[in-house]
C-alpha cells in the first residue's frame, strides 16, 4: 500500500522579492515578472514591476498573506536601484535587426599600437580632421573614409559576424567616435526605450559605464616631463617618407606590437610600408603573419590589419605583373579583384580570433596551405574540413592557440 506524505510550506515576500531582483541582474527579467505574478494571485503587472524597480516591496507569507507597501529607503535598496539601470543602459535594438546591442568598445585614432603604423597615416590624417568629414562620413557620403574605418572596427570586433560599428560626435568631446555594438539580452519592455546607436551611447557612458578602448594605448614621458600618449610623442619624434622608406626598417620594426616582434624585418617592411608600391611581397612560408591573402597557386602573402586593400595591390604588381598606373589599372579595386581571382584572405581580429573567407572553390593547393596554416595557428574543427570541402562562397570563424598569444 502506497504512503502519501504531506509537506506544508509556506512562501515569503520576502523570499519573492529577493529571487525575482536576483533574476532581474541575470538577464532574466520574464523569469522575474512571471515568478511574482505566479506566486502572488491577483498581482498585476504594475505592481509586479514595482516590486521589480525598487519602488514597492513585499511582506508578509502565504499563511497570514502578503502584502505589497512602499519600500522604505536604504543603502541596499540605493545599490541595487543604480545597478538595475546600469545593467541594462545602453541596450538597444538596432535597425534591420530583431537583436539587441549594446555598445562595449570605442575604436581610438590610429596609433603606434596599431600595425601597419606609417602605412595607415593617411587614413589617420583624415581621423583627425572631424571638422572637415564629419557631416559626410555620418550620412554615407564620404565612402572611403566610412568603409576604411568601418572595416578597422571590424577588424577589432569581438565577433565580426554579428557586431555593429558607428560613428558619431559626442557631445562636448572632440573628433569622432567609432563605437563597437555587441549583441546582448534584451531589455525589459517597461524601461525607457532607446532609439538609435547614438541615443544608446549617451546613456551608456552618462550612467558611469566604460567602453573598452582600442587599441589600448602607452603612455611615456616627453621631453618636457610631461606624461603624454605615446602616438603623440611619435608623431613628434618621427617623419615618415615615402622615399625613404627602404631606410626605415628600424622605426617600422618600432611600430609593431611587442606580440609580434618575432615577425622578419623583411616581412615587417613589406607589411608596415604598404603604401609603398615599390614594396616587394615575400611569400609567408611559416606563417609568421596571421593576415593576408592565400593564391591559388597556395602561396602565402601576409599583411597587418586593414592592409588588404595595399597587399593586393603590390602582389599585382609584383606577382602579376599589372600596371596598376594605367587608365585601366586605376580603376581596379584591388581587393574587390583578389576576391574575383579567388584568393582567400585571412583576418586576425584584435580579439584573437581568425577569420578566412573564400570566394571560389578552393584548389589543392589552397587547400593544403590553409590546413597548414590552422595546423599551426589554429584549432582545426569539423566545420572548417567541410569549409574546405564545399565548392560555396563562405566564412569560417577559428579560434586561435593561446599560446600565439602569450
Amino acid at each position: 500500500m502506497n504512503k502519501t506524505t504531506k509537506i506544508c510550506f509556506t512562501i515569503t515576500g520576502e523570499i519573492v522579492q529577493k529571487t525575482s531582483r536576483e533574476l532581474m541582474m541575470e538577464d532574466k527579467w520574464e523569469q522575474a515578472l512571471n515568478l511574482i505574478k505566479d506566486s502572488l494571485v491577483g498581482i498585476s503587472i504594475e505592481q509586479s514591476i514595482s516590486v521589480l524597480n525598487g519602488e514597492n516591496q513585499l511582506t508578509g507569507d502565504s499563511n497570514i498573506g502578503v502584502n505589497l507597501i512602499p519600500e522604505e529607503p536604504s543603502q541596499e535598496l540605493e545599490e541595487y536601484k543604480e545597478n538595475l539601470i546600469k545593467h541594462y543602459a545602453g541596450r538597444v535594438k538596432l535597425p534591420k535587426s530583431d537583436l539587441w546591442f549594446v555598445p562595449y568598445a570605442v575604436i581610438r585614432c590610429v596609433m603606434e599600437r596599431d600595425i601597419g603604423g606609417p602605412s595607415i597615416w593617411k587614413q589617420r590624417e583624415i581621423l583627425l580632421r572631424p571638422d572637415k568629414f564629419n557631416d559626410g562620413f555620418r550620412h554615407g557620403i564620404v565612402h572611403d573614409r566610412s568603409d576604411w574605418a568601418y572595416q578597422r572596427a571590424m577588424y577589432y570586433a569581438n565577433n565580426p559576424m554579428s557586431d555593429r560599428a558607428y560613428s558619431f560626435n559626442r557631445k562636448n568631446e572632440s573628433g569622432m567616435y567609432t563605437v563597437l555594438f555587441k549583441v546582448c539580452p534584451s531589455r525589459p519592455f517597461w524601461m525607457k526605450s532607446i532609439k538609435g546607436a547614438e541615443e544608446a551611447l549617451n546613456e551608456f557612458l552618462d550612467n558611469g559605464l566604460y567602453l573598452h578602448k582600442i587599441p589600448e594605448e602607452v603612455f611615456v614621458q616627453d621631453d618636457d616631463g610631461k606624461i603624454i600618449p605615446k602616438s603623440v610623442f611619435d608623431d613628434h619624434h618621427v617623419n615618415y617618407n615615402k622615399e625613404d622608406s627602404k631606410d626605415n626598417t628600424d622605426l617600422l620594426e618600432s611600430l609593431v606590437p611587442p606580440e609580434l616582434k618575432h615577425i622578419s624585418s623583411d616581412i615587417i617592411k613589406g607589411v608596415t610600408g604598404s603604401h609603398d608600391d615599390s614594396s616587394p611581397v615575400e611569400v609567408d612560408t611559416s606563417f609568421q603573419m596571421m593576415s593576408g591573402y592565400i593564391l591559388r597557386n597556395g602561396d602565402f602573402y601576409g599583411c597587418g590589419y586593414m592592409a588588404h586593400p595595399y597587399l593586393a595591390r603590390r602582389i599585382l604588381i609584383h606577382v602579376f605583373n599589372e600596371n596598376l598606373d594605367s587608365d585601366k589599372g586605376k580603376e581596379i579595386d584591388t581587393e574587390k579583384e583578389a576576391d574575383k581571382r579567388g584568393w582567400v584572405r585571412v583576418q586576425r581580429s584584435a580579439t584573437k580570433d581568425i577569420a578566412f573567407h573564400k570566394t571560389n572553390k578552393l584548389t589543392q593547393s589552397q587547400i593544403d596551405t590553409l590546413f597548414e596554416f590552422v595546423k599551426k595557428h589554429c584549432h582545426i574543427t569539423t566545420e572548417f574540413q567541410n569549409f574546405l570541402g564545399n565548392d560555396r562562397m563562405g566564412l569560417m570563424i577559428l579560434s586561435p592557440k593561446t599560446e600565439d598569444f602569450e
